[in-house]
């Protein structure tokens, strides 16, 4: 099995065994360790494989520069395994490690800005969306605005920290590391290659639902139903702004996996997606939401 084809397999095992679990609500409890350790994992092969990933030689700078993205992320996702399990045994520490998390957070953002502009050409580390590595040009203006991005959201997370409002610091950081430089990066490949309308719209889908859960935000229910019985009955929760930015990633997770099979079958599983995500989203809404209709 070469390269590429064991990096997909790996990729296409652990998030399904993710999605896996977010079904099943017996195992809900786990996923907050699971997600970390998946991540370390899979850092871990990206390390080991850097040359062969890059495709460029032991000897060049860029491969180092790689590899210290990669153990930048591996150090991140320990410290957030370490806090979690801190925070299980120490309950009574449980709001300043999500502090020390916080800061983690913004300590991520200085650091990788800083270096997302020298991070080589690849399809496994980075900002990989589906136009962003179809040539290095896009790639590197891709990498170069998610810098600018990255390094004013951490500005701004440390200002949302100061406020005593760390949900917009979390809101931001998403924001500056992936919305804003998916736009701008789209928006540059658009002048150079224009997309079909079809491409336009799977591209479109998941960022317009994005947007309007980040404007309904204040109307959903801070514990943000996951799971329900057939009954139902709430079997599991999460924060709201995980449960936004879960459903996200999921869309995201979709178009990822499906870009190179036919247009026509991207827009219907991302079309059927959308159309899922939003009426539970209403149906959330209605039932549990901070408001009366």
């Amino acid at each position: 099995m070469n390269l590429q084809k064991r990096n997909n397999l790996l990729i296409l095992t652990c998030s399904c065994i993710i999605l896996f679990l977010c079904i099943c609500s017996l195992w809900m409890k786990y996923m907050t360790y699971l997600i970390p350790v998946i991540a370390i994992i899979t850092n871990i092969f990206l390390y080991k494989d850097a040359p062969q990933t890059t495709q460029l030689s032991k000897q060049n700078r860029k491969v180092d520069v790689y590899r210290s993205m990669v153990i930048l992320n591996i150090f991140v996702m320990l410290m957030v395994l370490l806090s979690l399990i801190m925070e299980s045994i120490l309950p009574q520490y449980q709001e300043s490690l999500k502090n020390a998390r916080y800061f983690l957070f913004i300590f991520f953002m200085l650091m990788f800005g800083n270096q997302a502009p020298r991070i080589p050409f690849n399809r496994r580390l980075g900002l990989r969306l589906s136009w962003c590595i179809q040539d290095e040009a896009s790639w590197r203006y891709t990498h170069r605005m998610v810098g600018y991005c990255s390094i004013i959201s951490a500005v701004c997370m440390m200002i949302m920290y100061i406020l005593d409002k760390q949900y917009l610091g979390l809101i931001t950081m998403i924001t500056g590391l992936v919305l804003v430089p998916s736009i701008l990066s789209y928006i540059e490949y658009h002048k150079r290659n224009p997309f079909t309308e079809v491409r336009k719209a799977i591209f479109l889908i998941p960022l317009t639902h994005f947007i309007c859960n980040l404007a309904l935000y204040p109307y959903y229910p801070d514990a943000f139903p996951m799971q329900l019985s057939y009954q139902g009955d709430v079997n599991y929760t999460l924060p709201k702004l995980y449960a936004i930015a879960l459903m996200a990633v999921i869309e995201v997770l979709l178009i990822f996996f499906y870009q190179k099979s036919d247009v026509k079958r991207q827009w219907i599983l991302i079309s059927l997606l959308a159309l899922l995500f939003t009426c539970f989203s209403i149906y959330i809404l209605i039932m549990y939401g901070n408001f009366n209709i």
